[in-house]
């Protein structure tokens, strides 16, 4: 079985920032290429649709989670139990992800915009375009743009073995920026 990768570069240099190793069991964070020193690690929980975040390599501590339910997710700190730090509403047809403060009835942080191209970033409801993610399927590349469609490159993810268009849906999309911010 060959290793899936997501290798992370600056947009204008191209300096390798850090690789993303994807495995069975979850996601390591390495710096910079996939044999560097892993600096965090992802662990998918199939029973309780969640994501555990622990820091390097041996640290059993989870430090953030991202747990899945219906229609929405939540992000925690501090633990498998932790604080509900972030909300995230779906929309039903999958066209849009709302990041809210704290629970479901925070305010609106980000609103994610979901296009066969990629996805925008916008800073609350309707308010400007921050950054968009372009999925070039053709190149294997995800490009992240800072200030919308026409900005400027920020970073930019090569693909190894991993087909972009798979973080262009809402819940995988999720895992793509819990993973990466």
């Amino acid at each position: 079985m060959p290793f899936h990768y997501l290798v992370e570069r600056e947009g204008g240099t191209g300096k390798v920032i850090r690789t993303f190793v994807y495995g069975p069991s979850g996601v390591t964070e390495r710096e910079p290429d996939a044999h560097g020193k892993i600096r965090r690690r992802f662990v998918f929980s199939k029973d309780s649709h969640e994501i555990f975040e622990y820091m390097g390599e041996k640290d059993e501590r989870v430090r953030r989670s991202l747990r899945y339910g219906e229609g929405h997710a939540t992000l925690s700190d501090g633990g498998r139990a932790g604080k509900v730090i972030r909300t995230y509403q779906f929309h039903p047809d999958g066209t849009e992800i709302r990041e809210r403060d704290g629970t479901r009835f925070g305010r609106v942080v980000r609103t994610f915009v979901f296009d066969p191209r990629g996805v925008l970033e916008k800073e609350g409801e309707e308010f400007r375009e921050t950054r968009m993610f372009v999925f070039e399927t053709g190149r294997s590349l995800i490009t992240e743009k800072i200030g919308g469609w026409y900005g400027t490159p920020g970073r930019i993810y090569e693909c190894e073995n991993v087909d972009p268009a798979i973080f262009s849906k809402p819940e995988a999309f999720l895992q793509f920026l819990f993973v990466t911010e």
